[in-house]
């Protein structure tokens, strides 16, 4: 058994880019066996599963962040408040696969901002772009006001 968390150029350590790969089939695999058209998740945990992304502890909690894994396409669209930032930095999703991400981060924007009415609206345009939109849409967890 192989181990160490240094990237050295004399061992394998561990291959990150093997285990992002692996996870995502593993997810694509089984919203394939499950028949839903696609999987919307909000769980930070389910995020960096399928992603291999992560925003920090601060923003946990606040239901803004989310994934959509569309059976079919290869790769999860990510909604990240650091989008920018992960355009830069994330090199094993396309560009064009991370969005900002708009929310009603649990009800604290005001509703006649309509950020819950754009949030699924985007949802929305990217189940149709992809022909899921007929198909069960699963949810990991909700906040009420896009419920």
């Amino acid at each position: 058994m192989k181990s160490g968390f240094n990237g050295v150029d004399f061992e394998d350590n561990i291959n990150f880019d093997r285990m992002r790969k692996a996870r995502l089939a593993r997810a694509k695999k089984y919203l394939k066996e499950s028949g839903l058209g696609a999987l919307l998740c909000y769980d930070f945990d389910n995020i960096r599963y399928i992603t291999g992304t992560h925003v920090g502890e601060w923003n946990r909690n606040k239901m803004n962040r989310h994934c959509l894994l569309i059976d079919g396409i290869d790769q999860p669209i990510l909604f990240d408040p650091a989008c920018p930032s992960k355009r830069q930095r994330v090199s094993w999703l396309p560009s064009e696969n991370i969005m900002p991400a708009v929310g009603s981060m649990r009800g604290s924007i005001p509703a006649e901002a309509g950020m819950v009415e754009q949030e699924a609206s985007e949802i929305i345009s990217y189940l149709k772009e992809y022909g899921a939109d007929k198909k069960v849409l699963g949810i990991d967890i909700v906040d009420i006001p896009l419920y």
